[in-house]
């Protein structure tokens, strides 16, 4: 395995976080969430809820390490590959944040922007995630480890937000 010492272009994941696996951390994402939206109509925010809920718990969001990143690299070459669907629809990095090297802060411009330097992290969100199914990078496939709960920094770092 090459390091980030080397100019070798490597990708190791940090983590695979389930939103909801902590219940208690999950309800005070969404009622925040929806505190932002408090002035839509009653019923329009009752939607809002239930898309919002559903969503985070078919939702994981994985957190790499970047080393060396060369011309190939793009993130929106994650993909998680499922043998029964046409390749066409598997499931891809959304809503990506780039982060310094230590997760800490964001890098790039406001943090949507992938960062210059040779290693930095990439939060990122993968809809309808399966366990056991893998996970493509623009260097090859990745073994992960399973499911933890969201860290804090990345609550307040990478906030989920609905597709439109």
């Amino acid at each position: 395995m090459a390091g980030p010492n080397s100019n070798t272009p490597e990708i190791q994941i940090i983590g695979i976080y389930a939103p909801c696996l902590d219940r208690e951390r999950c309800e005070l994402f969404i009622r925040d969430w929806l505190a932002e939206y408090s002035d839509f109509p009653h019923m329009r925010l009752a939607e809002l809820e239930e898309q919002l809920r559903t969503s985070l718990e078919e939702v994981a969001l994985v957190e790499v390490l970047v080393s060396n990143p060369d011309g190939r690299f793009s993130v929106g070459d994650f993909l998680q590959p499922d043998p029964a669907t046409p390749k066409g629809m598997w499931q891809a990095a959304w809503l990506e944040v780039f982060l310094s090297s230590q997760g800490d802060i964001p890098a790039g411009i406001g943090g949507a922007q992938m960062p210059s330097p040779s290693c930095f992290r990439v939060a990122f969100y993968i809809h309808f995630w399966r366990e056991g199914l893998g996970l493509t990078t623009s260097y090859g496939h990745l073994s992960y480890p399973p499911l933890q709960a969201m860290p804090e920094r990345l609550w307040k770092l990478a906030p989920y937000d609905l597709v439109d």
